[in-house]
């Protein structure tokens, strides 16, 4: 046999080969029709033992009836790759929005949550997290119709871009985690009457959640904080009921020589958006004592919420952050976090209208 019919009987033999192991190593081709692609996840402890359970809303590639299913094992990615016999298309995470985190598993610690979430190349580093209490699974089976998974994913989309709620990604999350000055935070939902309720904030020690603030806690953690400028809306409910719009902030901190007290000073300046009628008839002459009653409020609410953290053992304000100098580096890792809980604070507001809104004057006599 010559070498020319030699070579053709080997090359075609080796195409066969090829082809037969490409069948093989490829056994399901990601069609369309055979994947669920998932936009918000529900993870929560089981009810009989310490396995995890994942919740998610399966949406339709055509017109179907739009379903719950779930799944549950002893790590994230078994129950992930369960959700998949539940159903019958592949349950696929490229798509995954928004991730409501029990608040049960959170006291535990939720780093075995985030971490193969953040392995996965197919979910994005802007997945955004919450921990929420109640009932979630009774909540999304009352809102299926309303296509509540996309609803939640664009309003919180929203409120990152206005501020107004807070909404926090996986990046962030893992970015304070990783710091040793500072510590994570969440926005927290309760499930009320059936529905999901914006209701503060989660904050951590490392992964694990150690308090929740308040609504009011909240906006008084976004004056202090020295990354939050602007405040769209701002309620001093205990106040008259006034409403603050358009305040714009400045914070200054500032650590004594021996890095056992520190200096916070917080500069407002707002917009007098809305008042009760207890103060309309003098807002005008007793602008400058109105300032001082919220700015004494204000410091007395600040005061409260850092011993709050503290006891918490959460620096979620990032105050350790200051500590750092560009020729000193007084604390690293957990000498800071020792640190934290025995600092002495001292908080001053200062705070101007530069509009007061509409006047009367007296009529010519």
């Amino acid at each position: 046999m010559s070498f020319a019919k030699r070579y053709l009987i080997f090359t075609m033999l080796v195409c066969l080969l090829l082809t037969g192991c490409k069948k093989h190593r490829i056994p399901n081709e990601n069609y369309i029709e055979n994947i669920a692609p998932s936009v918000l996840f529900h993870i929560r402890p089981a009810d009989d033992n310490d396995n995890i359970e994942v919740i998610t809303i399966v949406p339709p590639i055509k017109k179907e009836e739009r379903k719950i299913i779930k799944a549950e094992d002893r790590t994230l990615t078994g129950a992930r790759l369960n959700l998949s016999t539940s159903y019958f298309r592949e349950i696929k995470t490229g798509q995954l929005r928004i991730v409501f985190i029990d608040k049960k598993i959170a006291e535990e610690g939720i780093f075995d949550i985030i971490n193969p979430l953040f392995r996965d190349p197919s979910i994005s580093h802007r997945l955004y997290l919450a921990v929420v209490e109640g009932d979630m699974e009774s909540f999304l089976n009352t809102t299926l119709k309303e296509n509540i998974d996309i609803f939640l994913y664009e309003k919180m989309s929203f409120n990152e871009s206005q501020g107004e709620i807070l909404t926090q990604n996986m990046h962030f999350f893992l970015r304070t985690y990783y710091s040793p000055y500072e510590d994570p935070y969440l926005p927290y939902y309760k499930i009320e009457n059936s529905k999901l309720v914006y209701s503060g904030m989660a904050v951590f020690n490392d992964d694990v959640l150690t308090d929740t603030l308040t609504l009011k806690e909240e906006r008084i953690f976004r004056l202090l904080h020295p990354l939050v400028k602007y405040h769209k809306v701002l309620p001093v409910i205990n106040i008259s009921d006034i409403v603050l719009l358009d305040s714009v902030t400045t914070t200054k901190i500032e650590f004594s020589d021996s890095y056992d007290e520190v200096d916070i000073s917080v500069k407002l300046s707002s917009h007098l958006g809305e008042y009760k009628d207890g103060v309309r008839s003098n807002i005008q002459e007793n602008y400058l004592k109105l300032e001082e009653k919220i700015q004494s409020s204000w410091e007395q609410e600040a005061k409260e919420l850092i011993k709050k953290l503290q006891k918490a053992n959460s620096d979620c304000l990032g105050i350790g952050r200051y500590t750092k100098t560009l020729t000193q580096k007084p604390f690293t890792g957990d000498t800071w976090k020792d640190k934290w809980s025995s600092l002495e604070f001292n908080i001053q507001f200062e705070m101007t209208f530069d509009d007061l809104g509409a006047k009367k004057y007296g009529k010519n006599k």
